[in-house]
C-alpha cells in the first residue's frame, strides 16, 4: 500500500424519514490505517446540491442558481432511512472531484440582484423536474471522474431510488477530543473492476461467517441458560461461548472495513470456528451428551461452508442443513466441499 489512506465517495439517499423529498447528495469518507485497529470509515464531507428557498412550499421547482452546500449533520447523523451507493477512489480522483464541487460552491450565486441589476456569477441551475437536480448532480460529479452510473439512472435518465443500494448509519464519535463522523455499519463497495468484485466477495463470505458465528451463539446461550435454569451445567458449552464471542468481535471490527477482509483472514477465522466447535462437539461425542446440540452445529458449520462455496465459485442452489434434515446426500456432499473450500479460501 503506497498510502496509509483509503478514499470512498458514495452517492448518498434521503427516504421520506429523513427528507420528504427524497434528496440526494455525495459523501466523501476516509480510512486512515495508522490508526490500525481504531480506523474508522470516516466522514470527511457531505455536499448537496439545493434549490432556492420558497415559502410554502420550502424549495423553488426551478432556480436559475442552485446552491451547493455543505450536508447539516442533524439530518445524516444517526437517522434511518439513508441509503448509499459507494466507490472507492485515488487520492487524484478525490482531489479531482472536490475542486469540481469547490468550484460550484464557492459560486453559488445571490439570491438577489445587487444595485446595478445584476446577479453575482451563480452556480448550476436546479430543476427538480429534469436532469438538473440533486440527484444527478451527484452523478455527473461520479462520472466525471470515470464511473460508470448507467445502473444507477432509470427511465428519463432519472437517478433510481433505494434499488439496489445499501442501508447507511453515520455516527458521532471523538478522537483525540475532536468530534468525528463515521460509518456505524459496514462499508460495502460497489465494483469498479476486478479487484473490487474479489474484495466483494470477500466481504460476502465474511458476513456468511458472522450469521453463523452469531447463530451458534444464540444456540449456546440458550441452551446454557435451559441447563442453568436446571441446576446443570456443561463445560463444553461455556468453553465454546468464550472461545466463539472474540472470534466474532475481532469480525465485528473487520467488517465495516472490506479492503482488509482478505481469502487468508477470513480462512484464518473459519479455521478457528471449525476447530473450535470440532473440540467441544468431540468432547460431547465421548459423554455421550448434547446429542441434538451437536448435531444443529455441525449442521451450522455445514451450512456456512456450502454458502462460502457459492461465493466463491459461483451462485447455485444452496442447501439448507439443520437439525431436521435428513437428507444424507446433502449432508455428504457439503462435507465433500469442505476441504476444497479451505483450499479456495487460501
Amino acid at each position: 500500500m503506497d498510502t496509509p489512506f483509503e478514499f470512498y465517495v458514495s452517492y448518498c439517499l434521503m427516504t421520506e424519514k429523513v427528507n420528504p423529498f427524497g434528496h440526494g447528495c455525495i459523501i466523501f469518507t476516509q480510512i486512515d490505517h495508522r490508526l490500525g485497529n481504531k480506523a474508522r470509515a470516516e466522514v470527511l464531507d457531505g455536499v448537496g446540491f439545493y434549490s432556492r428557498y420558497m415559502p410554502g412550499l420550502g424549495l423553488k421547482p426551478y432556480a436559475k442558481r442552485g446552491r451547493v452546500k455543505a450536508e447539516e449533520h442533524q439530518y445524516i447523523v444517526d437517522q434511518e432511512g439513508l441509503f448509499h451507493t459507494t466507490f472507492q477512489i485515488s487520492a487524484d480522483e478525490m482531489g479531482e472531484i472536490l475542486t469540481a464541487i469547490n468550484q460550484d460552491r464557492n459560486n453559488i450565486g445571490d439570491e438577489a440582484p445587487n444595485a446595478n441589476g445584476e446577479y453575482k456569477p451563480g452556480g448550476p441551475t436546479f430543476n427538480l423536474f429534469t436532469g438538473n437536480n440533486c440527484k444527478r448532480y451527484a452523478l455527473q460529479k461520479f462520472e466525471q471522474i470515470g464511473i460508470d452510473t448507467k445502473k444507477m439512472r432509470g427511465f428519463l435518465q432519472i437517478p433510481k431510488l433505494t434499488k439496489g443500494m445499501q442501508p447507511l448509519k453515520i455516527a458521532k464519535g471523538q478522537r483525540e477530543s475532536k468530534d468525528i463522523y463515521y460509518w456505524d455499519c459496514p462499508l460495502v463497495v460497489t465494483p469498479r473492476n476486478t479487484q473490487d468484485t474479489n474484495r466483494i466477495k470477500e466481504t460476502t463470505k465474511c458476513g456468511f461467517l458472522k450469521e453463523s458465528i452469531e447463530k451458534m451463539l444464540l444456540i449456546l446461550n440458550a441452551r446454557k441458560q435451559t441447563l442453568a435454569e436446571q441446576g446443570r451445567k456443561v463445560n463444553e458449552i461455556n468453553e465454546a461461548i468464550t472461545n466463539l464471542e472474540p472470534i466474532l468481535q475481532e469480525l465485528i471490527i473487520d467488517e465495516s472495513y472490506p479492503n482488509r477482509i482478505t481469502s487468508q483472514k477470513v480462512n484464518h477465522w473459519v479455521s478457528k470456528v471449525e476447530a473450535t466447535i470440532k473440540k467441544e462437539t468431540d468432547s460431547l461425542k465421548n459423554k455421550n451428551i448434547e446429542n441434538n446440540l451437536i448435531q444443529i452445529l455441525l449442521d451450522t458449520i455445514k451450512e456456512t461452508y456450502y454458502l462460502m462455496y457459492n461465493t466463491y465459485f459461483g451462485t447455485g442452489t444452496t442447501y439448507s442443513c439443520n437439525a431436521n434434515t435428513k437428507d444424507k446426500m446433502t449432508f455428504k456432499e457439503v462435507e465433500n466441499l469442505q476441504h476444497r473450500t479451505r483450499m479456495s479460501l487460501k
